[in-house]
C-alpha cells in the first residue's frame, strides 16, 4: 500500500479519531474554501522549519520516511524548500498557536499547503484520513 493519498481514491475519514504527526487530516481550505487532504507536520506549540530537506520540529531533526524522493527527474532543487515558519506566521507569531495545524502536500514542489494558504484550524478539519477503500487493490488503513 502506497503511505500517499492519489487522485480519484475513495477514504474514510474519523472525526472522533486523535489527530498527531504525519497523519491525513481531510480540511476546509483557509483562503479558497477547498476540501482537501493533506499530511500534518506541525502541532499546536510547535516551531517549524525545513533546511536543504530536513524537517526541523522545535530545533530537532525529524525523518519523514514516507517521503520518496528517489525519482525526482527536476535537477538539484530542494523537495521541499528552505524555509522557517515565521516566514509564515504573522509577525511575532513563533509557534503554532493551540487549535492550528501546519499542513503539506507529500508532493512537495507542486502542493498548495500551509505554505501558501497559512496554518489550518482545527475546526476547518473534517477529520483524520484512517482507511483507503478503492481502489480495491490499495485498500488499506493508514498507521
Amino acid at each position: 500500500m502506497s503511505p500517499r493519498i492519489n487522485d480519484q481514491e475513495t477514504v474514510v475519514v474519523s472525526k472522533l479519531a486523535e489527530i498527531k504527526r504525519f497523519d491525513f487530516v481531510y480540511f476546509t481550505a483557509p483562503t479558497t474554501g477547498i476540501k482537501m487532504t493533506r499530511r500534518v507536520i506541525g502541532l499546536p506549540g510547535e516551531t517549524i522549519s525545513y533546511k536543504e530537506n530536513v524537517l526541523y520540529v522545535d530545533g530537532k531533526e525529524v525523518v519523514e520516511r514516507f517521503l520518496d524522493v528517489s525519482n525526482r527527474t527536476d535537477g538539484d532543487q530542494n523537495w521541499t524548500e528552505d524555509f522557517d515558519l515565521t516566514e509564515i506566521l504573522p509577525a511575532g507569531i513563533t509557534q503554532i498557536p493551540e487549535g492550528y495545524y501546519f499542513v503539506l502536500g507529500d508532493n512537495r514542489p507542486y502542493a498548495t499547503d500551509s505554505r501558501i494558504f497559512g496554518l489550518v484550524s482545527q475546526d476547518d478539519i473534517v477529520g483524520k484520513v484512517t482507511m483507503r477503500l478503492f481502489p480495491l487493490r490499495s485498500m488499506g488503513r493508514f498507521i
